[in-house]
């Protein structure tokens, strides 16, 4: 009997079977699960370290900087794309039983064991990563709320978490394992002399789950209560974040319409836009990643907000500039050709969100401004750097203003987060107020305190331009020295 089932495998292979699942498609995937796996190593061994630095930085109650903040969104990004890539294989293999129990030939048997493997590296990636992560309200949130600028929807993690603990996809896989180790006890040659089925296999017995015995339990009523538990644990979570997220909108629905009226009042304009030269000078110092600090001394707002300086912008550079950097053409530079061309080059998050602005709509209500240069940017040697943080803080358009001063939502920015999430090599202080983590202003200033970090390339104080000692200057201005 075992010898006629070994020739109907053998025999069969020519018989193509009546499905729209072919052995063409099966050697495809295949090919796709090689291509993929390298990377998915990669990404479990690099995000393994991110995760837990960020797990470290909240369990202790600290501020994940910028530079954290941004390796999260980046692995998670990358674990996103990694995922929708297993999720196409899968979709592509999904008829591989049907097509298994009309043929029982290899190719369909390789076929089941593609889905398998594929399935397996869907729960290990985020059994690896993403699984606990649910334990820490912080990180929960950055990834639920999404982020535009590194293309991460709302509710990822809750999607992908849902997906994980369903029901049905464990159920497939017991399923797929079942007709794994009836082929090994069958069919032992094929697991010595096919390439692909031996590389499938090695997949599977190297999975997280098969090692750990936990998914193949199909009818036991124990693992079904498990998945219950698990999903409505899920849930719970889900369910206070939203309660918690929806008091953050209210109070910040509040906080917005008093920025937008009564903070929003100004008794006079700012004498800065008095200064015919200032936006020609400005033209001829400005270069890409130059950082503003602005103060407006005649409005509600600006006398609220602690520190000298009440606003910040950063200038992305004019058409020759992202030219010279070979980013005029990339998408995100694309998109926004027309405002740029027009002279609008300042990145700013204002009450109505992140925008682009002009230098004349940029001081149009400023008394006082100063511009700061990285000082650890070498421009001809950091080209690359220059160019990338450009197109990530693009990402950062079309954000709503967030009324809350919360760092912590990457949804929702102010105008000091803009510049924090732009550099992440240098050191900004992230202060906590009212239980939450925030930049300002002021502290994006204070970086270039003494010239440690950024130097001072031009200074205006009341609408004139200041021409003595620049450094000292700004030093007295943001410490509050008369």
């Amino acid at each position: 009997m075992k010898l006629l089932l070994c020739l109907g495998f053998v025999f069969s292979f020519i018989f193509n079977a009546n499905s729209n699942l072919s052995p063409e498609i099966i050697d495809k995937n295949l090919v796709r699960i090689k291509t993929l796996l390298p990377k998915i190593r990669v990404v479990i061994l690099y995000g393994s370290q991110v995760y837990e630095n960020a797990i470290k930085e909240v369990s202790t109650d600290n501020a994940i900087d910028a530079d954290l903040y941004e390796q999260i969104n980046q692995t998670t990004s990358y674990i996103l794309g990694i995922e929708k890539v297993l999720g196409d294989i899968e979709s592509e293999v999904k008829e591989a039983h049907t097509y298994f129990n009309a043929t029982k030939n290899v190719s369909s048997l390789k076929g089941v064991l593609v889905l398998l493997s594929t399935e397996l590296l869907i729960r290990d990636v985020y059994s690896f990563l993403l699984k606990k992560i649910h334990n820490y309200k912080r990180l929960r949130n950055i990834l639920n709320k999404g982020d535009k600028a590194y293309n991460i929807d709302k509710d990822s993690l809750y999607k992908l978490s849902k997906k994980y603990n369903s029901s049905s996809l464990k159920k497939r896989i017991g399923k797929g394992f079942k007709v794994f180790e009836g082929a090994k006890k069958d069919l032992p040659f094929l697991f010595k002399y096919d390439n692909g089925i031996i590389y499938l296999s090695r997949i599977i017995e190297s999975s997280k789950n098969y090692k750990k015995g936990e998914l193949y339990y199909n009818d036991k009523v124990k693992a079904d209560l498990k998945i219950i538990s698990s999903n409505i644990k899920m849930e719970s979570k889900k369910g206070k974040d939203f309660v918690v997220n929806t008091a953050n909108d209210v109070l910040g629905a509040i906080s917005g319409f008093a920025g937008k009226t009564v903070l929003a009042y100004q008794w006079r304009k700012g004498t800065l836009i008095k200064n015919k030269g200032v936006v020609k000078n400005l033209k001829s110092i400005l270069k890409p990643l130059d950082v503003t600090n602005a103060k407006i001394r005649f409005k509600v707002s600006g006398k609220l907000i602690p520190g000298f300086w009440s606003h910040n912008g950063m200038w992305i550079g004019n058409e020759k500039d992202l030219k010279e950097l070979g980013i005029w053409d990339h998408p995100r530079v694309k998109k926004h050709h027309e405002d740029i061309k027009k002279g609008h080059s300042f990145l700013e998050a204002v009450k109505t969100g992140v925008t682009l602005s002009s230098i004349e709509h940029f001081i149009k209500n400023l008394d006082d401004i100063s511009v700061m240069r990285y000082k650890f940017t070498d421009r001809s040697k950091d080209k690359n750097y220059i160019a990338d943080r450009i197109i990530t803080s693009l990402g950062q358009i079309g954000k709503q203003y967030d009324f809350n001063f919360d760092f912590s939502y990457g949804d929702k920015i102010v105008c000091s987060d803009v510049v924090q999430l732009a550099f992440t090599r240098a050191k900004f202080p992230l202060k906590k107020t009212v239980g939450r983590f925030a930049t300002t202003p002021d502290s994006i200033a204070r970086a270039a305190l003494r010239g440690e970090q950024f130097k001072i390339v031009s200074l205006y104080i009341m609408g004139e331009e200041f021409k003595g000692n620049l450094q000292k200057r700004f030093d007295e201005l943001t410490l509050n020295k008369k």
